[in-house]
C-alpha cells in the first residue's frame, strides 16, 4: 500500500484529492480526515454535507464546538424529531444560507436565519407533533425560519390541512421573503387556494401541468407584477425532458389555450415560461403581443410543429435570425424567411421568438436549443 504522505503520491495534489473525496464511502472518508490537516479540510466537507438523524442517531451527542467548526459544510438536514436534534444542527453559530431543511416533527420556537429552503408538506408544518392537535397561531414550523425564500409545500390530501387564512397569516408574519413555492403532488383546488390566497408577491410557482385550470391561471395573475417563472412540469416529473423523437402527447387544457396566453400577455417581468405539456395555437399567440419582453426561457409545444424536422427548421431560423440581429443585419433573415416559407408554421414561430432579444433557451418538443 502506498503511503498517502509521500511527496509524489497523486493524493497529495489538492485538486485530485478534492475529486476523490466525492467518491469514497463515508467510512473511508472518516479515516482520511485523520491523515493530515490538508486531508481533513477536503474530506470533512463530504462527511458533513448531509445529516440524517435516522442514520446518524448519535449526531445530537456531538460537542457543540465540533458542530460549530464543521457546520458550514452542512447542505441538508433530514428527519429531525426532537428539540435536542434541532439544537444540535441549527445553532446560531452555523451561518450557512444554502441548507435545505427536510424537517421532522418538532415544536419549540427556535429561529434560524440561515435556512432559506424548506421541504415539508403543509400538514407537517402546521402539525409538527403527530401526537398533538393542530398547533396554535404562531407555533407552526414557519416561525423558525425568518429568511425562508422557498417552500416545497407538497400536499397529498384533497383538502388543506390548515385554514387558508391561518396559512396566509403565518406566511406573512413569519416569512416575508417567501417568494417561491413548489406545489408538487397537490390537486388543482389546493394550488388555486394557496397561490390566490396564502401568498403575496410570488416570483416563482411550480406545479404539475395536469392540475392546470382556469382557476390556477387566475391565481397566478394575482402575482402578475412580480411573477418571474411559471413551471408546469409534465408527467409527474419535476425535471426537463430531452428527446430525439416527438411523441404524441395529449393536452387536457388545449380547449382553453387562450387562457394560457394571459400569462405572457399580462406578466411583464416573466422570464421563464415552462409549460412542457401545453400545445400553443399560433393563431391565439398572434392575436396580441406578449408583454414579457425580457423572456429568457420558453418550453412549450406548438400545434403544427409535429415532427423533429419541423422543430429543427423553426429553431434554426430563430438562431439564424438572432445571429443576423447580433451582426446588425436583420434584412437577410427577414428576407430569407419571407422567401422560403412566408406563412408556414415554422416561419411564424421563428418570427415570434425573434421578438424576445433576451431569449436564450427554447424547447418545442424535442431538445432544448440555446443561443
Amino acid at each position: 500500500m502506498i503511503d498517502p504522505l509521500i511527496e509524489n503520491n497523486p493524493l497529495q495534489i489538492p485538486e485530485i484529492r478534492a475529486r476523490v473525496s466525492r467518491l469514497v464511502p463515508l467510512k473511508d472518508a472518516i479515516s482520511c480526515v485523520r491523515v493530515s490537516k490538508a486531508w481533513s479540510k477536503d474530506f470533512a466537507s463530504f462527511i458533513w454535507c448531509a445529516v440524517d438523524f435516522d442514520i446518524h442517531d448519535t449526531f445530537k451527542d456531538l460537542d457543540s464546538a465540533i458542530v460549530t467548526k464543521h457546520g458550514h459544510n452542512i447542505r441538508s438536514i433530514e428527519n429531525i424529531k426532537t428539540q435536542s436534534e434541532l439544537n444540535a444542527v441549527l445553532c446560531p453559530t452555523i451561518k450557512n444560507r444554502d441548507v435545505a431543511l427536510f424537517s421532522g416533527p418538532f415544536i419549540d420556537a427556535f429561529q434560524h436565519k440561515g435556512v432559506i429552503t424548506l421541504v415539508a408538506p403543509i400538514k407537517q408544518v402546521f402539525k409538527p407533533d403527530p401526537e398533538s392537535e393542530l398547533s396554535s397561531l404562531g407555533f407552526s414550523l414557519l416561525v423558525h425560519f425568518l429568511n425562508l425564500t422557498e417552500w416545497h409545500c407538497y400536499n397529498l390530501p384533497t383538502e388543506l390541512f390548515a385554514p387558508i387564512e391561518r396559512i396566509e397569516t403565518e406566511v406573512t408574519r413569519c416569512c416575508p421573503q417567501l417568494t417561491m413555492i413548489n406545489t408538487w403532488m397537490s390537486p388543482q383546488p389546493i394550488i388555486h387556494s394557496l397561490v390566490a390566497n396564502a401568498f403575496h408577491g410570488l416570483k416563482r410557482v411550480i406545479f404539475e401541468y395536469s392540475q392546470l385550470s382556469m382557476g390556477v391561471i387566475v391565481a397566478l395573475l394575482f402575482h402578475r407584477a412580480t411573477l418571474l417563472q411559471v413551471f408546469a412540469f409534465w408527467n409527474n416529473q419535476c425535471s426537463y425532458t430531452e428527446r430525439d423523437e416527438l411523441p404524441f402527447e395529449g393536452d387536457h387544457f388545449q380547449h382553453s389555450g387562450r387562457a394560457v396566453q394571459l400569462l405572457p400577455r399580462c406578466c411583464p417581468h416573466l422570464k421563464f415560461l415552462e409549460f412542457e405539456g401545453h400545445e400553443m395555437d399560433m393563431d391565439m399567440v398572434e392575436e396580441e403581443k406578449w408583454a414579457c419582453r425580457g423572456l429568457e426561457k420558453l418550453r412549450v409545444r406548438i400545434r403544427g410543429l409535429d415532427t423533429k424536422e419541423k422543430i429543427d427548421w423553426t429553431l434554426n431560423l430563430w438562431k439564424e435570425g438572432r445571429q443576423n440581429k447580433d451582426e446588425e443585419d436583420t434584412t437577410l433573415s427577414e428576407s430569407h424567411m419571407n422567401e422560403a416559407k412566408d406563412t408556414s408554421i415554422e416561419t411564424r414561430v421563428a418570427r415570434h421568438l425573434l421578438a424576445f432579444e433576451k431569449l436564450k433557451a427554447v424547447w418545442l418538443g424535442t431538445r432544448t436549443f440555446y443561443t
